[in-house]
C-alpha cells in the first residue's frame, strides 16, 4: 500500500468515528490533544513513524479555513523530525513537495 493510500485510509478511519486504526503496520488507538481536544494518531509506515493530527479551526491557515467551512482537515508529521510531509482533505491528499491525489 503507498503511503498516500495509507494517509488517506487513516483519515477516513479517524473522521468516521474510530476508536482504533487499522494500518498495514498495525493497529493503533485514536486519541485527543491535551490542550484543544483534538483528534491524533501515531502510526508507522514502512518504519517511518508518523502522527495525524486534525486542523486546528481556530488558527489563520488556509487548512484551518476548510476546517471552518466543514471539509474534514488532518495533518501528518514525521513523528521523530516533526517536519510536515502531508494533509489529506475530504480524503484527497497532498504530499508537500509532491503533486496532489486523489
Amino acid at each position: 500500500m503507498e503511503l498516500e493510500e495509507v494517509l488517506r485510509s487513516v483519515a477516513k478511519q479517524v473522521f468516521s468515528g474510530a476508536r482504533v486504526v487499522k494500518t498495514p503496520d498495525g493497529e493503533t488507538l485514536v486519541g485527543k490533544t491535551p490542550s484543544k481536544g483534538l483528534l491524533r494518531v501515531e502510526f508507522s509506515v514502512e518504519g517511518q513513524n508518523l502522527v495525524g493530527i486534525e486542523q486546528n479551526p481556530q488558527t489563520g491557515s488556509r487548512w484551518a479555513k476548510l476546517a471552518r467551512e466543514g471539509h474534514k482537515v488532518i495533518q501528518f508529521r514525521d513523528a521523530e523530525t516533526g517536519r510536515y510531509i502531508a494533509n489529506v482533505v475530504d480524503e484527497k491528499v497532498t504530499l508537500y513537495g509532491k503533486k496532489s491525489t486523489e
